[in-house]
């Protein structure tokens, strides 16, 4: 067989922030959760616990998210335990039930003592759950509705209170599935008197990627398996002639593949200022390559390589991955599969 190489050309506009609204629920007179234990509709609007919580599955783990909600008349337990989360989002079903609170997650906190308003968040099962104190319990307990949002993007974590950053940290991983409000689990006091939930959003900012700049959709996909005869398929497939470049960008993506294993060549085309980002991440939300350094870089030409490898210089599983390319105010992503 000849050998070649399988090249994957994929020209595309790039976005800004294509989002995915996943949840959108007014919690006006009904859910669009499960409701688990008691809780009451509001006639003016909203939902307020009295004992119980609504569950949220997006059926799989987001990345890249956005959690934002309304809540008002916050305040800290009234007896019983110490410390109340009225919000929180996870990454597996079983933290619902159970202390040990598995996988990422993130909760807002408020409290009695030595528990005041704080944020907490963990990436992982293993890590060290990381939390800090960001204001005084009547800071959000005005009896006015404040809105609370938390954004994840590739493993940073940010807290927002009325729109001002309170706190953000950054992990090697970050993926959240299933979202509570109210008691999120039975350590947790719930406050007296509750506090009322009203215009939840959530989003996945990944989930559309972009509009192909082609009359067809071109695959977004790019399957890779190691040739064993030792030479790389004769095959060439594109999406159209690299042409007309057009601002804000254009995104070209070539596979490589090398008897056994699989180079990826990525190559963005672009008018931005500053150049793009490109960082690798796994379908569970692990970072395996972060601001990967390009191979040639040029005002408005950026290419980096993959060799299949992770940040440790070890050889990433075959599985899908995503290639995320972000530059201020816009952002791409494909996903590729690596066969060995």
């Amino acid at each position: 067989m000849k050998r070649g190489f399988v090249f994957l050309g994929i020209f595309l506009w790039l976005p800004l922030f294509a989002e995915v609204t996943l949840v959108s629920d007014t919690l006006s007179g009904h859910t669009t959760g499960i409701q688990d234990g008691t809780g009451e509709f509001l006639p003016g609007g909203g939902w307020r616990s009295t004992g119980g919580k609504i569950l949220y599955d997006l059926g799989y783990p987001v990345i890249n998210g956005v959690f934002e909600i309304h809540l008002s008349g916050w305040t800290a337990p009234a007896q019983g335990a110490e410390k109340s989360h009225p919000l929180s989002g996870w990454e597996h079903a079983n933290a619902f039930t159970h202390w040990d609170q598995a996988g990422s997650f993130w909760n807002w906190r408020i409290g009695t003592g030595y528990h005041p308003f704080k944020v907490l968040a963990r990436p992982d099962t293993l890590s060290p759950r990381e939390e800090a104190r960001v204001g005084d319990n009547d800071r959000v307990n005005d009896g006015f509705p404040h809105r609370y949002r938390v954004d994840w993007n590739s493993g940073t974590v940010s807290f927002y209170f009325d729109d001002t950053l309170l706190q953000r940290w950054t992990f090697d991983r970050f993926a959240l599935r299933y979202f509570t409000l109210g008691r999120d689990d039975w350590y947790f006091a719930i406050p007296a008197p509750p506090p009322v939930f009203s215009f939840l959003r959530i989003m996945d900012r990944d989930s559309t990627v972009a509009v192909p700049d082609s009359t067809q959709s071109p695959p977004d996909t790019a399957v890779v398996p190691p040739d064993t005869s030792g030479s790389a398929p004769d095959t060439t497939t594109s999406a159209g002639p690299f042409s007309g470049l057009r601002d804000p960008g254009v995104f070209r993506l070539a596979v490589h593949p090398n008897p056994g294993n699989a180079y990826f060549r990525i190559q963005a085309e672009h008018g931005l200022r500053p150049a793009p980002d490109l960082s690798l991440v796994d379908m569970t939300g692990r970072i395996v390559r972060h601001r990967m350094v390009p191979e040639f870089s040029a005002p408005d030409h950026t290419r980096w390589i993959w060799d299949g490898r992770d940040e440790g210089g070890n050889p990433a599983a075959s599985g899908v991955y995503l290639v995320v390319v972000s530059a201020p105010g816009y952002r791409i992503s494909r996903r590729l599969v690596l066969l060995r």
